[in-house]
């Protein structure tokens, strides 16, 4: 009996910790594929992950939605160059 308590436990976690990583290893790729973009277009990183350049803070602050994005308006705004990718689209300014 006192086997079961130990287990079940250990086994709820072991669903809950493998269920999380598996969530967020795919959200970016999700996301580059409903936007028909690679994943430094908005992550500082080529292999996405944390860390967001202009675009994945503005996706991100826009519910998830790039209606009304103007590359050099919000490159500008960010501080950075139009077209900059990865480390480049970093945010020099406080944006957005």
């Amino acid at each position: 009996m006192k086997l079961v308590h130990l287990v079940t436990p250990a086994m709820f976690l072991t669903v809950v910790v493998l269920s999380a990583t598996s969530f967020e290893a795919n959200a970016t790729p999700a996301f580059a594929q409903k936007e028909k973009k690679s994943c430094n277009y908005c992550h500082l990183k080529a292999s996405g992950g944390k860390g967001w350049g202009f675009r994945g803070k503005y996706y991100e602050h826009n519910k998830d939605s790039f209606k009304g994005f103007v590359e050099k308006k919000e490159a500008a705004k960010a501080g950075v160059k139009p077209g900059a990718m990865g480390e480049a689209a970093k945010p020099t300014k406080k944006y957005p």
